[in-house]
């Protein structure tokens, strides 16, 4: 048996002989609890340091409210860092998330392929509502006098026909219009789920963040077009095309909203009960297992910078029609 005092916890100089220190501290409602910090020789869960804590946890549970045990475990502290604490099913947040990453994904491809049909500057105005497409006649040749009195079209020799204008402007109309899509898709069920109280408090910091990246997108995208629209590009020999460097912005920024959708969805993708014994599950890792998860965790995110540096150089090198330098691909040249 420990020696007691008149409160029926270990005395003193037995927890001082077992522990490193005790420490009184206040409590934010202005009690005073005891704190204790495991850090014997011995090993953490041994009798007599298992015996202590479940005291001084039985003896601060019945008279503080929310008084805490500080532990130092290296385990209990990775899953506070990486696990969630979701307390409400959060799994169809996790999936509209997901069918919203998708769209953006869907987005960035249509985006591309604008670029390679060159229909990016076929529309010369922009709005944040939009409007709906030319469906008369005199409608497709208003917008067609209006994109004729821009650089790209004076460039191209005044060679372009009707038909021809539609095919780029639909490309470019569908790529608009789908960016609205998403905005909608998003914006509608976030205030859905907020009022039914499906998404945890602490992500809604995250949810208006992602909804002004995606706002955001949308200014960049017009920023960018009006780069190939400025009066000082009529003098450029080569195909006009937009700067490189605000094509790499939207693309970043298209790439960083997808990322961060796909993130936000897997931390809550996990059901409370999951979670919980998830949580139990890394608690008991070993040191060495905990080190060897960090080390793929570190090396996970290396590639994922590297792959986000590949994507936003890609930008830069079809700005500047960088690929065409060398056509033996995979070599250069010819080494």
């Amino acid at each position: 048996m420990l020696p007691t005092t008149n409160t029926g916890l270990p005395s003193p100089l037995v927890l001082s002989s077992h522990s490193r220190f005790i420490s009184k501290q206040q409590h934010p409602n202005g009690y005073f609890y005891t704190t204790i910090k495991m850090k014997s020789n011995n090993s953490s869960n041994s009798p007599l340091l298992l015996s202590l804590r479940r005291r001084f946890n039985a003896r601060n549970a019945s008279t503080i409210p929310n008084a805490t045990t500080t532990t130092t475990t290296s385990a209990a502290a990775a899953a506070s860092i990486l696990l969630p604490n979701n307390t409400v099913n959060t799994i169809p947040v996790s999936r509209w998330l997901f069918v919203c990453s998708g769209m953006v994904a869907g987005m960035i491809h249509v985006g591309g392929l604008t670029r390679l049909t060159q229909s990016g500057l076929s529309m010369t105005t922009w709005s944040i509502t939009g409007s709906f497409p030319p469906v008369s006649h005199d409608d497709w040749m208003r917008e067609y006098t209006r994109y004729q009195q821009f650089p790209e079209y004076q460039q191209r020799q005044k060679s372009m026909t009707l038909d021809e204008f539609k095919f780029i402007y639909y490309w470019e109309y569908g790529h608009r219009m789908l960016g609205r899509v998403v905005g909608v898709g998003f914006v509608l069920p976030w205030i859905y789920f907020s009022a039914r109280g499906r998404i945890p408090s602490n992500f809604q910091s995250r949810m208006a963040l992602l909804c002004g990246m995606g706002g955001t997108q949308g200014l960049i995208g017009w920023w960018m077009v009006k780069s190939g629209l400025g009066e000082d590009r009529r003098g450029d020999t080569k195909q006009i095309r937009v700067s490189p460097y605000r094509l790499s912005t939207h693309l970043t920024m298209a790439t960083a909203t997808y990322a961060t959708l796909i993130y936000t969805g897997l931390q809550l993708s996990s059901s409370p009960q999951s979670l919980t014994a998830l949580r139990e599950y890394v608690k008991r890792l070993s040191p060495s297992e905990i080190k060897a998860f960090s080390k793929l965790r570190y090396g996970a995110m290396a590639v994922t910078a590297l792959t986000g540096i590949t994507i936003v150089s890609g930008a830069f090198v079809a700005g500047n029609d960088a690929g065409r330098a060398y056509n033996t691909y995979p070599l250069m040249s010819v080494e």
